[in-house]
């Protein structure tokens, strides 16, 4: 039986491509000294063992936040909730939604 994928976060990688070869760097200091420009940039899901598997590529650092940003959402949405002081089943409807939404066809 297959591991399940799950990861722990995201984060987002500038990357070279040259003579064939990809390169992504898994740190802004890495890249910064390489002093050049990024080709692309590429949102990683990150496992609990510090794996990273690559989610998409993006033209731009911002065009990859902007997605980023937007899958977290709902997490956001429902940690809002909680530190406003939202009932607790409010707060699980909001991740629950989250879920349902994306797990099958049907739609809320």
């Amino acid at each position: 039986m297959s591991k399940e994928l799950t990861f722990a976060y995201m984060e987002i990688r500038p990357v070279h491509e040259a003579h064939g070869q990809i390169v992504s760097y898994p740190t802004f200091e890495a890249y910064k000294e390489t002093g050049k420009e990024a080709d692309y940039w590429t949102i990683y899901g990150i496992s609990p063992e510090h794996e990273a598997t690559a989610i998409g590529d993006f033209k731009t650092f911002k065009d990859a936040a902007k997605i980023m940003w937007a899958i977290y959402a709902p997490l956001w949405k429902a940690r809002d909730a909680h530190a406003e002081g939202a009932e607790v089943e409010d707060v699980v409807s909001i991740l629950e939604d989250a879920i349902n939404q994306c797990s099958n066809e049907e739609r809320i």
